[in-house]
């Protein structure tokens, strides 16, 4: 021991700034400069020929060797004994002694993880069984490690927070909670807002079910004691194929870059479906449904960009294919849930695209201040009332008109930029669309039309006002429905809006 202690001293050569202790001459590992290539979509071919381990937590053993013989019994057990992953940044014994001997705290590189069974490419099982809070920092691998449910197995979590993670996939794992985590999400790479970022972790098969019922429980307590869904923070990070229902806000992808929000089900949610900001983000396939009254003074979104005037420029954004209804029963819960919006900050470079689009309200497509915005073969449809939903590209809230946008080829029954230019006064046309006489905002940004968009080869559907004879529009195949819809009803519209 006093041979390595001298050792480590010499090497560190007792550096110390800050009141941190400094690595001087250890070279940072992996993890702390990781790949800036994303992870391919299909599962990770390395997975398939690595090797595979077993975690029981009722047929396992502190002994086991993580065979299917002999399990392991405790996920966070293993984890904890230093077993997974090629690099981590947990403190070795030297690096404690040096740290404890002057006083000052570990701040230690990724370095070659010496205990670690479970490698790079490999996969360890789960088997049905309560597995508690997952916590897991600080490992990086160069190729994919999964963590999934055995063949047939429904291993259960209260929640998964997890932070400076590279090369993880998570699958076919259960989170239901039996009151609200402490970091307020079923699942986050972001539990505290100083973490380092994750690289390359990817959620897939999630069954996400938040504490409760929201349609069982009064919406102020809802808004107090419910729980989020998912925060994705980081580069290269994606949810896809999993489902997300009894949730506050269901899915939030935070000041990241290269995210994937795709294949997804959210359902039954009270406040937005999809929060968004940062750079290459792609919100694809999801189906958003079934809003429920929030309870609070947040006003709810099918998805909405969050941004801010200090904020840097967010883009680019693909918005496609997803399906967006407040409600598909009868009887109807959803209120002022608006449809997929932009409304702060600066955006460039925006796709919202061959997307369904119902809300409970009039904002379906509405996108202000974006630069570079394209929203192109949506299909939008509201519910009977004086109120029709509309498309529309306003300026920013300081004024700013946005430039290089283009609206075509969707089918709604109202659009904003077409008030002015058209054969119709543009009094006659709002007063049809039903704009709302109490919003200031909007009717002052009407009064003139709306620079930097193109607006052509749209297709109006009654009951939304005749533009039969504006150049810029055909009769669309109407009039839209005034039942609820199915998912696959909705799918079978948009299919004949969207030629993709």
């Amino acid at each position: 021991m006093k041979r390595i202690y001298a050792t480590a001293l010499a090497v560190t050569g007792f550096a110390a700034l800050g009141g941190y202790a400094v690595y001087a001459s250890q070279r940072p590992g992996y993890g702390d400069n990781p790949s800036k290539t994303c992870m391919a979509l299909a599962a990770p071919a390395a997975a398939a020929a690595g090797r595979v381990f077993h975690v029981d937590p009722v047929r396992g053993s502190l002994d086991g060797d993580g065979s299917a013989a002999r399990p392991w019994r405790s996920l966070d057990g293993i984890v904890a004994a230093g077993l997974v992953g090629d690099e981590t940044r947990a403190p070795r014994l030297v690096d404690r002694a040096i740290a404890k001997f002057r006083r000052v705290t570990i701040n230690p590189p990724m370095h070659a993880n010496g205990e670690a069974i479970v490698h790079s490419g490999d996969t360890i099982l789960l088997a049905s069984g309560d597995y508690g809070s997952l916590q897991l920092s600080g490992l990086a691998n160069r190729a994919p490690i999964t963590i999934a449910a055995a063949p047939g197995a429904s291993p259960r979590f209260q929640s998964i927070a997890v932070h400076d993670l590279v090369n993880f996939v998570f699958r076919d794992l259960v989170v239901t909670p039996d009151r609200r985590p402490e970091t307020g999400y079923l699942v986050t790479t972001r539990p505290r807002p100083d973490v380092k970022v994750s690289h390359n972790v990817r959620f897939t098969g999630l069954a996400i079910d938040g504490a409760g019922s929201i349609a069982q429980t009064d919406p102020a307590l809802w808004a107090k004691t419910s729980a989020n869904g998912v925060l994705l923070f980081g580069e290269c990070i994606d949810l896809e194929k999993s489902t997300v229902r009894d949730t506050h806000i269901a899915v939030v992808a935070y000041r990241s870059r290269k995210i994937r929000v795709e294949n997804n089900e959210i359902r039954d949610f009270s406040v937005d479906g999809i929060e968004f900001s940062g750079n290459d983000i792609v919100i694809k396939n999801n189906v958003i449904r079934d809003h429920w009254p929030t309870g609070d003074t947040l006003h709810p979104d099918c998805m909405q960009g969050q941004s801010g005037p200090d904020l840097p420029t967010f883009g680019p954004v693909e918005i496609s294919g997803n399906i967006c209804l407040s409600d598909t029963t009868a009887v109807r819960h959803s209120r002022y849930l608006q449809g997929i919006s932009i409304f702060d900050g600066r955006w460039d470079d925006v796709r919202v695209s061959c997307n369904f689009v119902r809300p409970s309200v009039a904002h379906a497509i509405a996108l202000y201040g974006v630069d570079n915005a394209r929203i192109s073969e949506n299909a939008v449809m509201g519910w009977p009332g004086p109120v029709l939903p509309w498309i529309v590209a306003m300026p920013a809230k300081n004024g700013r008109h946005p430039t290089g946008n283009v609206i075509t080829q969707n089918s709604a029954q109202a659009y904003l930029n077409a008030i002015h230019g058209g054969a119709q006064p543009p009094q006659k046309l709002i007063e049809a669309i039903g704009v709302y006489r109490d919003d200031a905002v909007i009717r002052a940004a009407l009064t003139e039309p709306v620079r930097g968009v193109a607006l052509y080869e749209n297709a109006w559907l009654p009951p939304g006002p005749d533009m039969s004879g504006d150049s810029r529009f055909r009769k669309g195949s109407g009039p839209a429905p005034a039942a609820p819809l199915s998912v696959e009803q909705a799918k079978a519209i948009l299919t004949r809006t969207c030629q993709r």
